[in-house]
């Protein structure tokens, strides 16, 4: 949790704010793609780290 308040100031659990992350959006999908490889392959192992795939369609 300290970590953090320090790099998102004003941090919450309760309030979350789209725009403090906002900007971390494609390099987060970047990293998620390349850890995770091609769409449809998560089914052998986490289904949900294949949630990229949908945040770079609602993106």
């Amino acid at each position: 949790m300290k970590r953090l308040v320090k790099h998102v100031p004003g941090f919450s659990k309760t309030t979350l704010r789209f725009a403090d992350y906002e900007s971390g959006i494609e390099s987060a999908v970047a990293r998620a793609r390349k850890q995770n490889g091609e769409p449809g392959a998560e089914h052998g192992g986490n289904p949900s780290t294949g949630v990229w795939v949908l945040v770079e369609k609602i993106n």
